[in-house]
């Protein structure tokens, strides 16, 4: 038989020449790119029928021409290859082959914990057994870290710096890894790539010493396991805001809001725990990850049950787990919605949460009943309001049309949906004048015919464009408007976007006239549903790329993908809702540095796929491959 073909540049095994040979390792599958590098599950190949499993990272060749990149490479392939410990990932061999460099680590198969959080976003965080597990093992794999020592045995001061949940790999019988010691940080030469002061790591998790570029030791790690902690507890970053200057603000004055009183009520034996880590001096933190570790082990040997994290963990990608909420209609009461926890069949106990919907909203059956002006001065009573209704979707020589009338609906979430967010209290908005909107996002075919090129990252012409930034879609809603003889609804300096309002050219949906549509005069959790798989390409079932529009089911609008598939850009700069109770006609902050993406994308877990779901905001000029658009218009 003969063997594979040698694989002589980083563009052939980028390509997907999976089972093609890279030196003595045989790649087996892909299992992970990022902008640094690629990762295989490979098998390593020697004398006399030597096999060994590995993860080969391979770096991008863009990548490898930084050098500060490689310098941080090559420290944490120097870091990895001193720490052995059942805690760490071990790391065998970097070096360099036909112009490539690249790792070789011991394979985890498993799941980074950042990827479980995700999936439990604010959805009441992880089981008490479970958290307890998974920081004991992280206690002692920084306790083995921490102590690390030179040739003389000379403790080098070690810390990691960036200790987050996208570098805590937990395999599938139940062990935790850390990951990356790639801007870890010693006090000797052993380690050491940087200077002394420089502010390296991820913010969300930085303790407020290494924000401010001071002198870090071990207790800073012990720092962003406390922020790990509180996150695993409630279900969300502790820390984050908005705005990083914020976020980073609220760490150095360890504000940690209503944290506490949040884990007081679900895991009240750790609250000691985290407020000593969470602590702003380090002097007043744990001394050493060892001593912490042992006061999580007194919490673990006061929880009953048990529940191992290994089995936990199996249950969990099954997508069985009881402690993942979802949302079904209430029998007897069709306008209102009840979350079950647990599995009623398997005689687990479930509690019925009731959703406060519209009671305070009343509807009028036409629009002449709600003219004039909206009584708000009393707090429990409205005007009727009109509610929002559309025609059936208008046939055009590029994209068809949903007509939405002038009218009102209730936007934002109920505090008691799976996912809810602060950022998505209910509100009722008010459109004093119709608009039309796509029913499909803007596909690869009509972007590249209009604007002459496909930047996709997976070409397919009846996929939705991605790889597009908010101003890119804003260029080419005027491009269109003028390929159609329309007068076009932006004016451009730069990177300075005016919107003329009376233009009848297209533009983007605001983020009000995006979820009206998706609603469709519904309050399901999902577009037309309230269950996703049937109407969303996401996490669960899209397999790692985006699909076809319009290969889902619509919602009863008739509109289609908007949960899912590509997050679609909105006209908004992001901020918090207005504090009325009735909105008339909104269009986002007037000042802000991020826009607004509504809808979830491919890569998105249930939560961020909700009609609600404010999470994705970005700088106008950013492009990834999960943001898309689709367009609107003035009513004609």
């Amino acid at each position: 038989m003969d063997s594979p073909p040698p694989v002589s540049s980083f563009l052939k095994v980028a390509s997907g020449e999976y089972g093609a040979q890279f030196g003595k390792y045989n790649l087996r599958e892909c299992v992970g790119q990022g902008a640094i590098a690629k990762v295989f599950c490979a098998e390593q190949t020697g004398a006399m029928g030597f096999r060994k499993q590995v993860a080969l990272k391979l770096i991008h060749d863009h990548v490898a021409r930084n050098p500060k990149v490689v310098h941080s490479l090559i420290n944490e392939a120097r870091v990895g290859g001193t720490l052995h410990h059942r805690n760490i990932v071990d790391v065998y061999e970097f070096d360099q082959l036909d112009g490539t460099y690249y790792m070789v680590m011991e394979f985890i198969r498993g799941h980074t914990l950042a990827e479980i959080l995700k999936r439990i976003n604010n959805q009441g965080g992880l089981p008490a057994r479970v958290i307890t597990q998974i920081a004991i093992q992280i206690c002692d794999g920084l306790a083995h870290a921490h102590n690390a020592t030179n040739p003389d045995g000379v403790n080098v001061g070690l810390v990691h710096r960036d200790l987050k949940p996208q570098n805590l790999m937990i395999s599938s019988d139940g062990v935790v890894k850390i990951t990356d010691f790639g801007i870890a940080k010693a006090n000797t030469n052993l380690f050491n790539t940087t200077g002394a002061n420089i502010t390296k790591g991820t913010p969300n998790y930085m303790s407020p010493e290494q924000i401010q570029g001071h002198a870090l030791d071990g207790r800073s790690d012990l720092f962003s396991l406390g922020t790990i902690l509180g996150e695993m507890i409630v279900g969300r970053m502790i820390f984050q805001k908005t705005h990083l200057r914020a976020t980073l603000g609220r760490i150095i004055k360890t504000d940690t809001g209503d944290l506490f009183g949040t884990i007081d009520r679900r895991f009240p034996k750790m609250t000691p725990i985290i407020r000593r880590a969470l602590q702003r001096d380090p002097g007043d933190r744990y001394e050493t990850a060892a001593e912490m570790g042992a006061a999580l082990r007194d919490v673990q040997s006061y929880l009953t049950g048990k529940q191992e994290l290994a089995p936990w963990l199996a249950e969990w990608m099954k997508g069985g787990d009881p402690a993942i909420p979802t949302v079904i209609q209430h029998e007897d009461r069709p306008d209102s919605h009840t979350v079950r926890w647990g599995d009623e069949d398997s005689g687990s106990g479930y509690s019925i949460i009731e959703l406060s919907l519209e009671e305070e909203v009343h509807w009028s059956d036409s629009l002449e009943e709600s003219s004039g002006d909206l009584e708000t001065s009393e707090p429990t009573s409205y005007k009727r309001l009109d509610r929002l209704v559309a025609s059936p979707p208008q046939p055009g020589p590029m994209l068809d049309f949903l007509p939405v009338s002038q009218g009102a609906f209730l936007m934002g979430s109920p505090a008691s949906e799976p996912g809810h967010d602060d950022d998505e209290h209910q509100h009722v908005v008010q459109f004093t004048q119709g608009f039309q909107i796509a029913t499909t996002p803007v596909t690869q075919g009509l972007y590249e015919e209009i604007i002459g090129y496909n930047p996709s990252r997976s070409p397919n012409a009846d996929c939705p464009v991605d790889m597009v930034s908010w101003l890119d879609a804003i260029r080419f809603c005027n491009e269109l408007s003028l390929d159609e003889g329309l007068e076009p609804a932006y004016a451009i300096n730069r990177d300075q976007v005016t919107w003329r309002y009376d233009a009848d050219g297209f533009r983007l949906p605001t983020e009000a006239e995006w979820e009206a549509a998706a609603r469709a005069g519904e309050l399901t959790v999902f577009a037309g549903a309230e269950i996703p798989q049937d109407v969303a390409w996401y996490w669960h079932n899209a397999k790692g790329h985006s699909h076809p529009v319009a290969t889902k089911k619509p919602n009863r609008w008739s509109m289609y993908d908007m949960c899912g598939n590509v997050w679609e850009w909105v006209w908004d700069r992001y901020g918090p809702y207005p504090k009325d109770r009735v909105t008339i006609d909104p269009m986002g902050p007037e000042e802000g540095d991020m826009r607004l993406a509504r809808g979830g994308s491919w890569y998105s877990m249930d939560a961020e796929i909700r009609i609600a779901c404010r999470m994705c905001r970005l700088h106008p000029s950013d492009r990834n491959q999960f943001m898309g658009f689709r367009v609107a218009r003035n009513a004609r």
